[in-house]
């Protein structure tokens, strides 16, 4: 039976009731596709401990305990140490968040199995209000990877997210604090250089989630250009890379910024007929926008088609929350209620 392919807003919300109700579960997909990441997130706004497991690099021993012998009055017995930092009880949730499920060894894979359903390794019990979350490449992955099999599979609620580029872009900006032209770049051209799992993008594969953010670190160190240029390269490959460039040096480096169209949202450019430059101007006011400016922002959205327009409003209340709090930014939600929840 084939697990179900869901999107990251729903992916965020199952496990993120999950965690709160303490329900074991598993999020598979393509490599770098912000499985882990999205956990973490969750985790961080919900406010609970995440205990990060790798199942690729451990041994049974890292998740039993090591053995060693211990005695009291009555004779030698043997007890197995745990790891020191594993939480104790302390009435909190606690998420023990083991990536990499189907790269690990079946070793380990059965100890964790133990684990998870007794809550106890040796002399080790996990809190009262631990939640096991499992994350790890679908394995049709090309790199190595472990068949989850039936003792696995019939114990966990098993999801495979496919993340595309409309729901990636506003978290990789708000969340990651990305750099605001690689998600004008991919409005731009619509996801044809975002990886999706889609067989029509195979020729972007290293054009994924994780890569787009490691080329957003990349660019905050201001190499020059020449190391600037190949380090891209390395990292989504020559045509993907290429494509960039022209964009960032062509295109997003002639059009206003986002503070210039504040200052003036009535009569700044608004290219209503060019579509690729309206998702650009939407991401750039979206991420220039203040309390103090929100009602520009809303002037210049009112401007803008419906889509474009959503673009920039909920990118500004995602990149700062203040936003949300503001007359212009609920009355626009109120006017556009249907465009919101249709």
């Amino acid at each position: 039976m084939k697990s179900p392919i869901v999107t990251a807003e729903y992916a965020r919300v199952i496990f993120a009731m999950y965690i709160l109700n303490q329900v074991d579960g598993v999020l598979l997909g393509d490599a770098g596709g912000g499985k882990t990441s999205l956990i973490k997130q969750l985790c961080a706004e919900l406010d609970v401990h995440c205990h990060y497991m790798n199942m690729a690099i451990m041994s049974p021993i890292d998740d039993k305990g090591v053995p060693f012998v211990s005695h009291d009055e009555d004779g030698h017995w043997m007890i197995e140490a745990v790891p020191f930092h594993w939480p104790r009880e302390d009435g909190k949730i606690h998420v023990w968040l083991c990536d990499e499920v189907t790269r690990s060894t079946p070793s380990v894979l059965n100890a964790m199995l133990g684990f998870t359903d007794s809550r106890r390794l040796g002399m080790y019990e996990a809190p009262e209000k631990s939640v096991f979350l499992y994350t790890g490449n679908h394995t049709s992955d090309k790199g190595y990877t472990l068949e989850l099999d039936e003792a696995f599979r019939s114990r966990y609620s098993i999801f495979f997210l496919e993340q595309t580029w409309k729901e990636w872009c506003p978290r990789f900006l708000a969340e990651e604090d990305g750099e605001p032209s690689i998600a004008a770049f991919h409005r731009y051209h619509t996801g044809e250089f975002f990886f999706d799992g889609s067989p029509d993008n195979d020729e972007f594969q290293r054009c994924r989630a994780r890569t787009w953010s490691r080329v957003s670190d990349l660019l905050k160190l201001g190499l020059p250009s020449e190391y600037e240029d190949k380090a891209i390269v390395s990292y989504i490959g020559t045509r993907a890379a290429g494509q960039f460039k022209l964009f960032r040096k062509d295109i997003w480096g002639t059009l206003p910024t986002g503070e210039e169209i504040l200052s003036d949202p009535e009569n700044a450019m608004c290219p209503t007929d060019e579509l690729g430059k309206l998702g650009i101007l939407a991401t750039s006011v979206g991420k220039a926008a203040t309390p103090e400016l929100m009602a520009n922002l809303v002037t210049y959205a009112n401007r803008m088609p419906d889509e474009f327009a959503m673009i920039a409003v909920t990118d500004a209340g995602r990149l700062n929350p203040a936003n949300k709090t503001t007359a212009a930014f609920t009355k626009w939600q109120a006017d556009h209620f249907n465009l919101l929840h249709g």
